[in-house]
């Protein structure tokens, strides 16, 4: 005869698996956003490694919930900026003038991180908990945008990078009345 101890113990364990299962099976959908970005910028690597950190992290932010899974919210619709200009940049090309030819990529990840940095700041400002949106929402929007940020390589993606990070930065500090917890 089992123990209170020992039903407890398996009922425990049963309810983190089928928690592990469902954040697994609620990331999943997630696959469509470096399947399309491979559709749109061709670029196999990036999107296999990125787009696997994506679903893997997005499933641990599911599996713990709360505050981070809204990270994980905040931080896809703030990286659809710098993924969807990133790739509008790269479509369309290179403008030349007199001095010569420039891509449009690595400025659109710059201005588009800033974008996506601000919007996160904000979501986080207004959080209850705001250090746990602010980390998930950050690492979820760089996995994002640097789908369509590697379209000049690793200054697209360290562009991008910068871009949101400084302006999360401002932000953070320009929100009146918003203190970081201790």
């Amino acid at each position: 005869m089992a123990t209170d101890a020992q039903i407890f113990e398996q009922a425990q364990g049963a309810y983190e698996r089928g928690r592990v299962r469902w954040a697994a099976l609620g990331a999943l959908p997630l696959a469509i956003v470096p399947l399309a970005s491979f559709a749109v910028g061709h670029r196999l690597g990036s999107s296999l490694v990125l787009g696997g950190a994506l679903l893997v992290f997005a499933a641990l932010l599911l599996w713990q919930g709360r505050s981070l899974s809204r990270g994980l919210s905040v931080g896809l619709k703030a990286g659809f900026v710098p993924l969807v200009a990133s790739h509008a940049a790269n479509l369309y090309g290179h403008i030349c003038t007199a001095e010569g030819c420039t891509s449009l990529c690595l400025p659109a990840c710059i201005a588009a991180g800033v974008v996506a940095g601000a919007v996160v700041a904000l979501a986080a400002a207004r959080s209850r908990e705001p250090l746990q949106v602010l980390g998930a929402g950050a690492l979820v929007t760089v996995l994002v945008g640097g789908l369509g940020c590697a379209c000049v390589g690793y200054g697209g993606l360290a562009g991008m990078v910068l871009g949101t990070f400084a302006s999360m930065s401002v932000v953070r500090l320009a929100v009146p009345g918003h203190r970081i917890p201790r």
